[in-house]
């Protein structure tokens, strides 16, 4: 296996023929699921029983994308800190409550990333005040009928799976 590319966020390797992209140093594959390299945050607002959901500019297509709150898990942080620390910074609720974590690859025939999904229950009022300076994204709060109205628009395969499941 060899690298073919080092970005400032993303690495290429090939690996016998099949180029895929790592946040990693590898020296070989790896499917170490013990420690995810990002968190998505499925998370149910308590005060008024919805989904929350962020809309984020996303410049791989280009366009803006529905989508649940999400991030990487920072070097010495666990997984429920990058939670907490991801759910505040980008929506400003705090994480009151955990229901399920589950771990999975998102897009495993081009990266290795491991990430986990954490549904749980939050509580507050949203807020944008603790964006990174360059994340582009609007905070919405969705209930059945919302899920339904954007069911066209650009989503992430997340948050498509709720709607397609019905666990709103």
């Amino acid at each position: 296996m060899n690298k073919v590319f080092d970005g400032k966020f993303i690495k290429l390797y090939n690996n016998d023929g099949w180029t895929f992209a790592s946040r990693k140093e590898l020296e070989t594959p790896s499917s170490d699921t013990t420690k995810p390299d990002a968190v998505c945050i499925w998370a149910s607002h308590i005060q008024t029983n919805r989904v929350v959901v962020v809309r984020q500019f996303r410049k791989s297509i280009n366009d803006w994308v529905w989508e649940l709150p999400a991030g990487l898990v920072d070097k010495g942080e666990s997984l429920i800190q990058a939670a907490k620390r991801e759910l505040f910074e980008e929506t400003g609720l705090t994480l009151v409550g955990i229901k399920d974590i589950i771990g999975g690859y998102p897009s495993i025939g081009l990266t290795d990333e491991y990430q986990a999904i954490i549904r749980c229950e939050v509580h507050g009022e949203l807020s944008t005040a603790n964006l990174q300076e360059n994340e582009q994204l609007t905070i919405h709060m969705w209930d059945e009928h919302d899920f339904r109205r954007h069911r066209a628009d650009r989503i992430d395969g997340r948050l498509a799976m709720i709607f397609l499941t019905g666990s709103f």
